[in-house]
């Protein structure tokens, strides 16, 4: 029954057989055949103590799952295991709230913007990230000073008194470049809920950017920030400084569509 659950067998009248990506177990190792299996049940359907573990390791894991794992795993290759797992379902997790705090931000800013009675600006409030990653950042925006912004949202989880966050190599450089170039920090709460955190210039990054040595080069970099480090609000003059934006919930995760991003062009417009 669990099995057919989690689609490793497929049902077909009165008989079951393995559905066609398992159909190579037979010629596996019998080691590499468990942990393949164990890896699919995992990531088809989660427990919550996954999601800890990228985080806190084997610390919430129950007992009896740790027993049943150490039938298959010796204790090391069990943490390596297990912590590569957390990982995976951890990068999941992170795409879908990554995407959700990019709406987030968008919407803030064209809130503010129809707040000060811009609806002009607030409709050209663009989310490029949609069409392109390769860009640097993920937002494009205006402000009634006449400046736009461009900010590269990042999304962290509800750990206390810190802000996590992966960055680019193509991100950094894009902010070190670009003076109007900003990081917009959003941050999940508890309850599921995403606030504006603050935000950071391209020159506040670099005391936690690695340095290239020798024929090794850094691609992308895991930085964990105090929270105080941030500045208030957004990036944009006069906005809320001081006073986060008040959270609101967002659901994880329906596929944005492509008419959440860039306003459509004017045809009248020469």
């Amino acid at each position: 029954m669990l099995l057919e659950t989690v689609g490793v067998l497929v049902r077909t009248g009165d008989w079951l057989a393995p559905a066609e990506e398992f159909t190579t177990f037979a010629s596996m190792p019998l080691d590499a055949a468990s942990e393949f299996l164990l890896a699919h049940c995992l990531m088809r359907e989660p427990p919550l103590w996954l999601f800890t573990v990228a985080e806190q390791g084997e610390a919430m894991i129950p007992e009896d799952v740790l027993e049943a794992l150490g039938s298959v795993f010796d204790p090391q290759r069990r943490e390596n295991f297990l912590l590569m797992m957390g990982r995976k379902v951890d990068d999941e997790r992170m795409k879908a709230i990554g995407a959700a705090g990019e709406e987030f931000v968008v919407q803030s800013a064209r809130d503010w913007l129809k707040g000060m009675g811009r609806l002009d600006l607030a409709a050209d409030v663009c989310w490029l990230s949609l069409h392109s990653d390769d860009l640097g950042y993920d937002v494009s925006c205006p402000d009634p000073g006449g400046c736009r912004h461009r900010l590269e949202v990042k999304t962290s989880g509800p750990k206390p008194g810190a802000f996590s966050f992966f960055l680019s190599r193509n991100e950094a450089r894009t902010g070190a470049a670009d003076d109007h170039w900003s990081l917009v920090a959003v941050k999940e709460d508890l309850a599921g809920q995403l606030f504006v955190a603050g935000w950071l210039t391209g020159s506040d990054l670099d005391p936690f950017l690695p340095t290239d040595h020798g024929g090794a080069r850094w691609e992308s970099v895991r930085i964990e920030i105090p929270m105080a480090t941030l500045r208030p609000g957004l990036p944009m003059p006069a906005h809320q400084h001081g006073k986060p934006i008040p959270a609101r919930t967002i659901d994880l995760v329906p596929e944005p569509s492509a008419s959440a991003g860039c306003p459509e062009p004017d045809p009248h417009e020469p």
